[in-house]
């Protein structure tokens, strides 16, 4: 994924002067739930996505913090971002805590 998806660019715009990290996350949530980010899929790298939108890396990085913290990415050794299967987000979304 090259070019960042319209979408996100497009919630990134529209949450100017708010949010932004958190509409970003929200819009490759959506795209991640929606079936248009294959599981496994990598996310783009930091840079380039926070380039291509005209955001601070701090940005995309908080918003791939945020993914993370749902439970709906994982972070490679690499450091290369990559969703979960549907199968472990939902185990990740509904599994307990604690006994």
């Amino acid at each position: 994924m090259d070019a960042p998806h319209e979408g996100w660019r497009q919630a990134v715009e529209a949450a100017r002067g708010g949010a932004v990290y958190r509409a970003l996350a929200d819009a490759i949530a959506a795209d991640i739930a929606a079936g248009r980010l294959a599981p496994g899929a990598a996310l783009p790298p930091q840079r380039r996505l926070a380039w291509g939108l005209g955001v601070a890396i701090a940005t995309v990085t908080r918003a791939y913090d945020e993914l993370s913290a749902r439970g709906l990415v994982t972070a490679e050794v690499d450091h290369t971002r990559r969703t979960l299967s549907a199968c472990a987000t939902n185990f990740l979304r509904y599994a307990p805590l604690s006994d």
